[in-house]
């Protein structure tokens, strides 16, 4: 039986060095090209680091809750379905929560929060089906945590948690399903873990994890066994100073690809190969200091979209997708002062995608609604560019 080497990046960067390649024009072509009405802005706690979306008080409409790091507390926005918010009047207390992340973790069809904390610590947050949340549960982690993934990662039926750290590693959790969470497991990733996302990248029946590394400027992928265990499987290159992620099928072929925003202003695309593997990385240009993306459709056309928020330029850049996985070029929309965390939900329900980015400077929340009278462009340019995925490394030195 032929045993499987370890992959490098140095060997993977072999078999394609020096290749820099300039992606087709697109064919000329009528689009939508999406656009926002101006951004209402509603006040959050002090340095608003992270946002997530869902219906916590069970009226069919999206809210959406808020990690405030600056003053320590989670707060909630119960949105009426019109696009508009009201605060609820008291803050859960959490001790310096970095990043926030949704989902039924004690199975009662009500939404909880867990946030990553600054102590080395995730809390678990149970909701009460009416805006509230409890106390916090607290967990221990690897070194520095900054973001969680939630899946089931060993096909019991109940919510696991995956926390990326600073140190270098992913802290694996399986839930009980009662919101209370086992030991964990450390998994190395590389260096400097900034964000994770699960998805099936290998086209199998198991949740993988992809973790982006703002210090080695990479994705790591680990495969998931089903067993809720985890296999390091290989780096791919990014660009400089990879931050926030996101993980949607950007090319309809039914397996889960990747963005990464990175510090340098771009947007980085992997394209998943369908045997666990991605293809060439393709760079498309964001705003100043890109730190996070996300994904959803923006101008109604069926077809997946992306969105940066810049910290550096204060704008949200809007790419349209054209449904192969190739994007168009940005347009550029103002935000609050430092936006660092942006979200996609449907808050007017006109089923268009809209956006909200989480301000830390100016302690805001800015929430940019579709417009339904999008325009239509025509465009014959040059996507990004195309370049080798691995960077030319080894990956002894990260272990």
């Amino acid at each position: 039986m032929k045993s499987k080497r370890t992959p490098t990046r140095s060997t993977a960067w072999r078999a394609g060095a020096g290749l820099l390649l300039l992606l087709p024009l697109f064919p000329l072509h009528t689009y939508a090209d999406g656009g926002f009405h101006s951004g209402v802005t509603y006040s959050t706690g002090y340095y608003p680091a992270s946002a997530a979306s869902g219906d916590f008080n069970g009226d069919g409409h999206e809210d959406i809750t808020v990690a405030n790091l600056g003053d320590h507390s989670v707060s909630v926005l119960l949105g009426d379905g019109t696009g508009r918010f009201t605060t609820l009047d008291h803050d859960t207390p959490v001790q310096s929560p970095r990043a926030i992340s949704v989902g039924d973790l004690n199975e009662d069809g009500k939404l909880d929060v867990v946030t990553t904390n600054v102590q080395n610590t995730v809390s678990v947050l149970l909701g009460d089906g009416e805006g509230g949340l409890a106390l916090p549960d607290d967990y221990s982690t690897a070194g520095s945590p900054r973001y969680t993934a939630i899946g089931d990662f060993n096909g019991d039926g109940h919510q696991d948690l995956a926390v990326a750290s600073e140190s270098g590693h992913i802290s694996v959790m399986l839930g009980q399903g009662n919101g209370q969470f086992g030991g964990r497991t450390d998994y190395h990733a590389g260096a400097v873990g900034r964000s994770v996302v699960a998805g099936n990248f290998t086209g199998d029946a198991n949740l993988d994890l992809a973790v982006t590394n703002s210090y080695s400027n990479d994705v790591t992928i680990l495969t998931g066994t089903g067993t809720g265990a985890f296999v390091l499987s290989d780096f791919y290159f990014a660009d400089i100073h990879p931050m926030i992620m996101t993980t949607a099928d950007f090319n309809r072929d039914g397996l889960a690809d990747l963005a990464a925003a990175s510090l340098n202003g771009t947007v980085s695309v992997l394209l998943a190969n369908g045997s666990g593997g991605f293809g060439f990385r393709t760079h498309y240009a964001a705003g100043a200091g890109a730190y996070s993306v996300t994904a959803g459709d923006f101008n109604g056309d069926g077809l997946t979209d992306l969105a940066a928020a810049n910290s550096t330029s204060n704008t949200i850049s809007v790419l349209i997708g054209d449904g192969t996985g190739r994007f168009h070029p940005k347009v550029d929309y103002a935000a609050g002062s430092v936006p660092e965390t942006l979200i996609a939900g449907d808050f007017n329900e006109d089923g268009k995608t809209d956006l909200a980015a989480g301000n830390v400077r100016s302690d805001s929340l800015s929430i940019l609604l579709s417009r339904s009278d999008a325009k239509l462009s025509s465009l014959s340019v040059p996507q990004g560019t195309l370049t080798p995925s691995f960077s030319p490394k080894t990956m002894s030195g990260y272990r």
